[in-house]
């Protein structure tokens, strides 16, 4: 397969690929980070799978939730946006290649302990205390201080935009 070819010629181990694709089982515009599983129909991971010998390689899972009704799976998945999903895509392309740059830079660990962050400060309004006398904004920036720098930077935005981005495993 392509991946394959262009791992196998570039050096890169299966470990530190990424692959960015759809997710039926996921609402619409949530992100989702985790290593491995299955591929749950979709054929490009299976592909993957496939050639690459193994199915331990790093997804970011885009949701872009169920049919409506009893809508084929198959021609959901090849059918446009709504008007009102493609005002948001741009959004939240921007949000994939965050995640993806997080986990290349960083790995798939911190990646998640960002997403406990955002997670646990989500549940605080923006002018809540975080229960240490603080805005979640504050916590937030103060966790993100600790990292190098650019990292964090467009989920700091997603939360000032009020986004409802989610990522774990």
């Amino acid at each position: 397969g392509a991946v394959a070819g262009l791992a196998n010629f570039y050096k890169v181990p299966v470990e530190q690929i990424v692959a960015v694709h759809d997710e039926l089982d996921l609402p619409f515009a949530t992100l989702r980070l985790k290593r491995g599983g299955g591929e749950g129909g979709h054929n490009g991971l299976r592909s993957m799978s496939k050639s690459l010998g193994t199915r331990d390689y790093l997804r970011v899972r885009f949701g872009i939730g169920r049919p409506p009704g009893r809508q084929d799976p198959a021609d959901f998945v090849l059918s446009n946006f709504s008007a009102a999903e493609v005002k948001e895509l741009d959004f939240l392309v921007d949000r994939a290649a965050d995640a993806v740059e997080a986990v290349v830079a960083h790995g798939l660990e911190p990646a998640l302990e960002l997403r406990s962050w955002v997670a646990a400060l989500k549940r605080f309004g923006p002018g809540d205390s975080a229960g240490y006398g603080r805005s979640w904004q504050a916590e937030l920036d103060t966790w993100v201080a600790t990292l190098p720098i650019g990292y964090g930077d467009g989920w700091r935005r997603a939360l000032s935009n009020n986004a409802d981005v989610l990522i774990g495993g």
